[in-house]
């Protein structure tokens, strides 16, 4: 009889729990350890707005924002400094502005942008509104750090965004040819950018980082004479249509209809623009040999050609074929404003032409060293153009309120009339572009920087814009060295306008004022003072503001006015004797003959051999004796 085999014992059943629980401990693993690192603050807390202890109840972005898209950067760029209310109230117009460099008004001070721009045309016709324009552009970003920062800016309730964005999407941090890259798959940078917020994702990065140090050279910035845009380009060659080329297509597209999908889905309105840049004088950075008639050299050369022989329409073609075939992407190629257009149109977008504005203001139709100071950045006369593209196509979609007819042509004259800008900021833009426009990729590397060594300060104006682009001195400064120059030779306008600078770009810095105010009540500009101390009242009545409201209203005959001030100031300080002296002069034109009495006793209490304030006494102790 065969023997038969024992079947083999089944293999025995887990309950499903018992499979979860090595994934449960690992999930509480790094819970705890986040919690853990958050606990001790370590790594850093990534916000996009903060608050500043001296100006309470306002916010403005971060100025260490962008490291994270440049963590291997010793210097980091920044974020105009533009204050916002935490808590917005119902009277405020709030706008944001998303973009780069050309965004945030490179080479000039935030007050050439064309985001302060559309703030002063639009404050000048809506003063009953509080209106806040805050510009998030970013030198060397491009629309992944745009996508990321989204969230928190639409978390400030923006009744708009205003987008100029799309020429850094091959060399900006994250983009196709970076240095910065993380890879070219968008989903994947996009998800480590989420990432980068949690602590224990820090931590390992920190490791790593460490461990990559210990075992070979560091690759981080080194600092140097190289500029921002020398150190992120990755990929120096990028020709038409290749792999790398349709990448930086393909995460400028995604990117933004994500950007737009986000805005709509919290029924923020958006406004895009087109790209304008350098096409007549700017030759291609890199020409790809091989090409024949269709390289970057020979369409460029071509369309001088054709300008030369009056064939615009013609030399624009060349022009702009050249610009997409020039390998150094610095410049957005055409189909990057294609796709532009594209969205505009499929989500029903107010499209700003800035390419088409800026071509038409040229006088010879095609943008070049007339409105851009380099490949691609505009001169202020080229921002103001955005400015004004934005505000029509802002007020053309309803986006704005009607305004009365005539106005903007007489607000648009007044702006440029009263541009706060001094040869100072000119002259220091004009260096930042001599660092850009001297070094690589404009001239080959390793070739010192002529443009920079040829300059010659004249006037002291020239000598102080040297230490600013020198890091030498702070801008402030060199404009306060200026107002003293103009404060010392009694020139009140010239001083004026260096401080009114400065205010315009820290419009909530009360320093600013005051010095401003003392020197035009020393040039005995007082109308002109109480213009400015009006404005600094707004945000800070102390015993300045008080002080010098009064003595002003009682010198221009106002005595309400002139007693409501001083009577506040002296509640601050009682032992200013002028301040007494003033009040009573108050009083007494105003009939109060004895608060002007115990007024001006006070004064000379405190300043006994003042002669003006006994004079002054005993012409009032004669008035009471004859009343």
């Amino acid at each position: 009889m065969k023997k038969t085999e024992a079947p083999e014992p089944a293999a025995k059943q887990y309950p499903r729990w018992f499979y979860a629980i090595p994934v449960v401990v690992i999930i509480a693993f790094f819970l705890l350890l986040e919690a853990g690192l958050r606990v001790f603050h370590y790594g850093e807390t990534r916000r996009v707005f903060v608050e500043f202890p001296q100006y309470p109840g306002y916010l403005v972005t971060d100025f260490s924002v962008a490291r994270k898209y440049f963590p291997q950067l010793q210097n980091i760029p920044t974020p105009i400094f533009d204050l916002f209310h935490k808590d917005k109230s119902n009277s405020t117009l709030r706008i944001f502005v998303l973009g780069e460099s050309s965004a945030a008004g490179w080479p000039y001070t935030a007050n050439a942008s064309f985001s302060r721009y559309l703030k002063r045309k639009l404050q000048a016709l809506y003063p009953e509104k509080d209106i806040e324009v805050i510009n998030m552009g970013i030198s060397a970003i491009c629309t992944y750090t745009i996508r990321d920062i989204l969230p928190e800016i639409l978390q400030q309730r923006p009744d708009a965004i205003l987008v100029y964005t799309g020429h850094n999407e091959y060399y900006g941090a994250l983009g196709a040819g970076s240095t910065q890259r993380l890879g070219h798959s968008r989903w994947l940078t996009n998800f480590l950018l989420k990432c980068e917020n949690l602590k224990t994702f820090q931590l390992v990065q920190n490791i790593i980082r460490g461990a990559a140090k210990a075992v070979g050279p560091d690759a981080g910035d080194k600092g140097g004479n190289e500029t921002l845009m020398a150190k992120v380009i990755g990929e120096s060659a990028i020709p038409l249509n290749s792999d790398v080329y349709q990448n930086g297509l393909s995460q400028f597209e995604g990117n933004m209809r994500d950007i737009i999908a986000e805005c709509k889905a919290a029924s923020v309105p958006v406004v895009i623009s087109t790209l304008a840049c350098n096409l007549q004088d700017q030759k291609p950075f890199v020409n790809i040999a091989g090409e024949g008639s269709n390289s970057a050299d020979s369409l460029y050369t071509r369309a001088k050609a054709a300008q030369a022989a009056g064939n615009v329409q013609q030399a624009k073609q060349l022009f702009e074929a050249a610009r997409d075939r020039d390998a150094l992407r610095f410049r957005a190629p055409s189909a990057v404003n294609q796709i532009i257009r594209k969205l505009a149109a499929e989500f029903s977008l107010p499209l700003v032409e800035a390419d088409t504005l800026l071509n038409a203001a040229s006088p010879t139709g095609i943008a070049g060293k007339t409105l851009m100071v380099d490949h691609l950045h505009p001169t202020i006369t080229g921002y103001a153009l955005i400015g004004e593209g934005f505000y029509k196509t802002m007020q053309f979609a309803g986006m704005l309120p009607p305004v009365q007819a005539g106005s903007e042509q007489m607000v648009t004259h007044i702006l440029q009339s009263t541009m706060p800008f001094t040869s100072l900021d000119s002259t220091v833009a004009d260096l930042r572009v001599r660092v850009l426009t001297g070094t690589y990729p404009f001239v080959p590397k390793g070739q010192p920087n002529t443009l920079l060594a040829s300059f010659r300060p004249v006037t002291l104006s020239d000598t102080l814009a040297q230490k600013v682009a020198d890091h030498a001195m702070s801008l402030e400064e060199a404009h306060y060295r200026l107002a003293d120059m103009y404060l010392q030779t009694g020139s009140a306008a010239a001083y004026e306008n260096e401080l009114r600078v400065l205010i315009e770009e820290r419009p909530m810095n009360p320093e600013h004022y005051k010095k401003l105010i003392s020197g035009l009540i020393e040039l005995g500009n007082f109308s002109a003072a109480l213009v400015y101390l009006q404005r600094l009242e707004k945000f800070q009545s102390d015993e300045f503001t008080n002080k010098w409201i009064g003595s002003i209203a009682v010198n221009q005959g106002d005595y309400t006015t002139g007693v409501k001030y001083l009577e506040r100031y002296v509640q601050l300080n009682g032992d200013d004797p002028q301040a007494w002296y003033n009040l009573a002069g108050a009083y007494a034109n105003s009939g109060n003959y004895k608060a002007a009495i115990e007024a001006i006793r006070k004064s000379i209490r405190l300043a006994p051999q003042y002669g003006p304030a006994i004079m002054f006494y005993q012409q009032l102790m004669q008035i009471t004796q004859q009343k």
